[in-house]
């Protein structure tokens, strides 16, 4: 909520609804040191790990590595970087296939930290992910069975297809233009989509697909990045290459802070597309006027926070409680 709209209620106990039209906006700086505050608590109380039907719960790696990005998103190296070493040593790791990463009937693997969990078949509490991210196509629809979101919002463009090198193993993956059909012939379809969420599924709208909070790639971005702008650039460039020889494309060495600063930022757009990351990083790192002007849109100062509902501002109807963000 901070990250998308600045300064909200910070409710810390239960309140009445009457309590909550008149509950004020609190700083993002309390917000964050509330957050700061949970996440170093959990990390300090849950276990490292669950079994049987409680895998799935947050555990300490995942409270340490939403803590390590909380750090990063407010310019806090020195401890974002100490933050994500502790997660490096709590035994996860790297999957050799990065298709496997998403194999959704196999979704607790060393490399997962943290998902929103889904289960389909149980009347309505699945996700939607399969439907939202292929497009409306009959062929798509003839083969795999899915009739996809009509909105097509959600689909690779040109320019991220141009990012990767013809021998990234995830390139035909992360982002596609069609599919091989049975007898072995590829189909392009109108619309290009990502294979990350697309998995069989029962009924519409009701599939088994999380949603990757965190998993470790992520955590090893964000430990090169700490790094990196801790002056230890060759060290960032040790974890940065983990991500790449995965990848099966050529690894990097001798790169300055800014060069290296750079190439993280390139491969969690490689690595981390389509997963929920772009835009806050883009936000964090004071580049998205830079990115998205440049793309034809006309990004304004204020537009790095949306504008907070109305229909939440005509509830309250009192500005000194809950306010519009500027610039709406």
């Amino acid at each position: 909520m901070v990250r998308i709209w600045g300064e909200v209620p910070l409710v810390l106990k239960t309140i009445s609804p009457e309590e909550g039209l008149e509950f004020p906006q609190s700083s993002v700086d309390l917000i964050y040191e509330s957050i700061i505050a949970d996440l170093q608590f959990a990390a300090e109380n849950l276990p490292e790990s669950y079994s049987g039907s409680d895998v799935g719960r947050a555990t300490k790696g995942a409270a340490k590595s939403i803590l390590g990005k909380v750090y990063l998103t407010l310019g806090d190296f020195q401890n974002a970087e100490s933050t994500l070493a502790e997660v490096l040593g709590l035994g996860y790791s790297l999957l050799s296939d990065y298709k496997s990463v998403f194999d959704h009937f196999n979704e607790h693997h060393s490399e997962y930290i943290f998902d929103i969990e889904y289960e389909a078949d149980l009347g309505g509490e699945g996700s939607n992910f399969v439907y939202r991210f292929i497009p409306n196509d009959k062929e798509l629809r003839d083969y795999f069975g899915i009739t996809g979101d009509s909105g097509e919002t959600l689909n690779p463009t040109d320019d991220y297809f141009s990012l990767f090198s013809d021998n990234d193993l995830r390139k035909d993956f992360a982002a596609v233009r069609g599919f091989v059909q049975d007898d072995g012939s590829f189909f392009t379809t109108k619309i290009p989509f990502t294979m990350k969420y697309l998995t069989s599924t029962n009924s519409q709208n009701d599939s088994r697909v999380n949603w990757k909070v965190t998993r470790f790639a992520d955590v090893l971005l964000m430990y090169a990045e700490a790094l990196n702008e801790n002056g230890k650039t060759n060290e960032a460039l040790v974890e940065l290459n983990k991500i790449r020889t995965r990848a099966n494309v050529e690894t990097y060495s001798g790169l300055s802070q800014a060069e290296a600063r750079e190439a993280i930022e390139l491969e969690r757009r490689l690595e981390l597309g389509f997963e929920g990351h772009r835009w806050f990083d883009l936000v964090r790192t004071s580049k998205a006027y830079e990115v998205m002007n440049s793309k034809g849109y006309n990004l304004e100062p204020h537009h790095v926070l949306f504008p907070k509902p109305q229909q939440q501002l005509d509830v309250v109807n009192d500005p000194s409680i809950l306010s519009q963000n500027n610039g709406y």
